[in-house]
């Protein structure tokens, strides 16, 4: 059987590719990126204050937005997926359990943006001239409160932003 035959597709040629790359990025510095916890450098310590780290266990969607924006200017990934706040699937108390976290969320969504038009792009420009950012939610809640009286229930519609270069806003 030749070689062609067994990857007809690149498929597994494509695998391989990705798995040395991988390799690669293991065996390289690129953790230190990430790891924040342990004498930061100057550069890392300016990130830090950016996202206002001081407790990575409790401030779970500022440290998930700091590793992105660190994977994105560090050159370690073209494309991050974060969750950047879970535990909004709450149907009792919405009025004092959902706005606080969901206020969390979208303030570490905004330093993600923020520090990314900081950083300068080697061609010009910032990363964030390069970026497109895309947030969602896979539910949204009902306009009024539930049977309890003190949650809101799913719902059909959703939400979403799309912004980044050539995006026209407000539409």
């Amino acid at each position: 059987m030749s070689a062609h035959e067994l990857d007809g597709t690149g498929k597994v040629a494509f695998f391989r590719d990705s798995r040395s790359k991988a390799r690669a990025l293991v065996k390289s510095s690129a953790s230190t990126y990430f790891n924040f916890s342990s004498a930061p450098t100057a550069e890392t310590q300016t990130l830090l204050n950016h996202f206002q780290l001081t407790d990575f266990a409790k401030q779970y969607s500022h440290t998930r937005c700091a590793m992105a924006a660190q994977a994105l200017c560090k050159g370690v990934s073209q494309v991050v997926d974060v969750t950047v706040r879970g535990g909004l699937d709450n149907h009792f108390d919405w009025t004092t359990n959902h706005a606080g976290p969901l206020r969390e969320g979208l303030d570490a969504v905004g330093k993600l943006i923020a520090w990314l038009k900081l950083q300068p792009d080697p061609d010009g420009g910032s990363i964030f001239d390069y970026t497109t950012l895309i947030a969602l939610s896979e539910f949204s809640r009902t306009p009024l409160l539930g049977k309890t009286g003190v949650g809101r229930d799913h719902h059909m519609t959703s939400s979403c932003f799309v912004m980044g270069p050539g995006i026209r806003g407000n539409t």
